[in-house]
């Protein structure tokens, strides 16, 4: 459960935009799940390929919510320092091996795949 909604969320990396970057924006992710900021983390979230809008970014702070309500202290300092490796990028689409995001706690450490949309990435959730 925690790593499926952990593939919804975003955080703070000090770049000038969360989602310029396939990079920057899985780190806007974990990063803003750690510090519980969910409306980051909804904003470079895209379900199969769009962007999430109107009731799909209510449903997915609701979601986030509940899942850094059970995060324990540890992991949630843990997220808000997560970092990415290698990415593979092929035209708009690109992918996060596991093993490659540092500081990232077992319980949100999954693959993950990403997608550019109008030149911003988003962390993109399957059908």
């Amino acid at each position: 459960m925690i790593a499926v909604a952990a593939l919804l969320a975003t955080g703070l990396c000090g770049c000038s935009s969360p989602g310029s970057s396939p990079q920057t924006a899985v780190e806007t992710f974990l990063r803003a799940l750690g510090a519980k900021d969910t409306a980051t983390a909804c904003s470079v979230v895209a379900y199969a390929g769009q962007p999430l809008a109107g009731d799909d970014v209510t449903l997915c702070r609701s979601g986030f919510d509940a899942v850094v309500a059970e995060g324990t202290p540890t992991d949630l300092d843990a997220l808000r320092s997560a970092t990415v490796g290698a990415v593979s990028v092929s035209g708009d689409r690109a992918t996060v091996r596991a093993e490659d995001l540092s500081g990232v706690p077992t319980a949100y450490r999954q693959p993950l795949a990403l997608v550019r949309v109008g030149g911003q990435w988003y962390v993109d959730v399957p059908q």
